[in-house]
Parts: C-alpha cells; sequence; structure tokens
C-alpha cells in the first residue's frame, strides 16, 4: 500500500480501534467491505438485465429511457467501486495498523 493513502486513512483507523476496539473495528470494516460488494454485484447485474432488455425492446419510448437508465446506473457503479476501493484500503490500512501496532509492543519489550 502506498504511505499516502495509510497515512490518509490512519487517523481515522486509530481512532476507530480507540473507540470500538479491534474486533469490533474488524467486524465493522469487514461488513462495510461486504455491503459494498453486494451492492457492486447487485448493480452489475441491474445493468446486464437491462441490457439485455434493451436488445428486446422496440418501442423508441422505452429504449430511450432504458439507455438513461443504464447510463445512471453506470454512474451509481462507478460511484459504488470508488466506495470499494476506500473500503478496501481502509481495511488494509487497519492490518497495517495492526501490525506497526504489534511491532511496536514486540520492540517496547525487548
Amino acid at each position: 500500500m502506498d504511505i499516502s493513502v495509510y497515512e490518509y486513512h490512519y487517523k481515522e483507523i486509530k481512532n476507530l480501534v480507540n473507540t470500538l476496539g479491534v474486533d469490533e473495528a474488524d467486524d465493522l470494516l469487514k461488513k462495510e467491505l461486504s455491503h459494498i460488494s453486494k451492492a457492486v454485484m447487485h448493480t452489475r447485474e441491474k445493468i446486464s438485465n437491462m441490457k439485455h432488455t434493451i436488445n428486446s425492446t422496440t418501442n423508441s419510448d422505452e429504449l430511450l429511457h432504458l439507455k438513461y437508465d443504464i447510463e445512471d446506473t453506470t454512474n451509481l457503479l462507478n460511484t459504488l467501486l470508488g466506495n470499494l476501493k476506500t473500503a478496501d484500503e481502509r481495511y488494509l490500512c487497519f492490518e497495517k495498523y495492526l501490525a506497526n501496532l504489534q511491532n511496536f509492543w514486540e520492540n517496547s519489550l525487548d
């Protein structure tokens, strides 16, 4: 992970761990990833279904509406993919934060 990404999320992850504890922070971040992943999957399926419907539609008004719906849903998908990337970065940062914390405690005991 790029250090700038880690630094960007560090304070948030630190506060999350201090507030919730390690296990609950882990659960929360995993649930966030799962929720967004499911939304991405559902949105991709929706786009696929609309594209399939376009192939069988002959009404020009209906086609136009479907094209706008596909465009809107594609924009939503792009937003969700950005959110998924951020959630993934946050979880990777969380793992790195825990590793750094572990190293700190191991080195302080030497």
